[in-house]
């Protein structure tokens, strides 16, 4: 088996006014980092490889524009689901591995392999975060020193949230709105949190928001998105059954 590694900052998710031109690129620093680890190949397309003249056809994952990430973000699912299924047909892998961070793309991206029909085997790997909790990210690197000591309150307020969901066993039940009420608090404590832009108690299926945790119903994602400072920052945690559905 071959292990090949693509690096691509992928234009068409980005709306409008995001960040995609001084969107973080460290390819010698990335090239670097996979150098020790055994991989055979990176793929590192242009954009004019990926995208070489005005297409006529892309993949619409419409459900996903109703979800608390793709009304934040308009444009950002179409282009995730266009650009993987390329990337999926240049490279043609058996398997396929996305971080858990971005929760809502690997489930995005298992849907479209089970819908069309793809020979592709999606894994999700646990998220990889620093000492604080804050999980890592290219956007990370927009912090500022003080802005990155205060990150690590959106992973306690997701983790306090799963605690309280989870702390009298699986037989516990829990509203949206506690779950909500419990990490919003946690947020608001600390001052460098300009702006929650949604809290969200989702379906491990499809990411469609629930009523409530219920210990003996698969279990919910709680996912956020905040701003600290200027920088948006996501991140999310797995509760009950849920972790086995995601990384099993």
């Amino acid at each position: 088996m071959k292990v090949v590694v693509s690096i691509f900052v992928n234009p068409t998710q980005f709306s409008i006014g995001e960040d995609l031109d001084k969107y973080p690129r460290q390819l010698e620093a990335d090239l670097a980092k996979l150098q020790p680890l055994g991989v055979d190949c990176v793929f590192i397309p242009s954009q004019m490889d990926m995208y070489p003249g005005d297409s006529l056809c892309h993949v619409e994952p419409s459900k996903f524009s109703g979800i608390s990430e793709g009304i934040a973000r308009p444009d950002f699912f179409r282009g995730v689901a266009t650009v993987v299924c390329k990337l999926f047909n240049i490279v043609q892998p058996s398997q396929a591995f996305f971080g858990q961070k971005d929760i809502s793309q690997c489930i995005l991206v298992r849907r479209m392999v089970q819908d069309l029909n793809m020979p592709v085997q999606v894994q999700v790997c646990s998220t990889i975060r620093e000492l604080s909790g804050l999980a890592m990210s290219s956007r990370n690197a927009y912090l500022s020193a003080s802005e990155r000591s205060a990150a690590s309150v959106l992973f306690r307020a997701l983790h306090g949230a799963k605690l309280h969901c989870e702390k009298e066993g699986p037989q516990r039940t829990v509203s949206r709105e506690d779950i909500i009420v419990i990490a919003e608090s946690i947020l608001l404590s600390e001052p460098l949190v300009t702006r929650i832009e949604y809290i969200s108690v989702a379906s491990h299926e499809d990411m469609t928001e629930v009523h409530r945790y219920d210990g003996t119903a698969g279990g919910v994602i709680i996912s956020a998105a905040v701003r600290i400072g200027t920088v948006r920052l996501i991140d999310n945690v797995l509760v009950g059954e849920c972790s086995k559905h995601i990384l099993g």
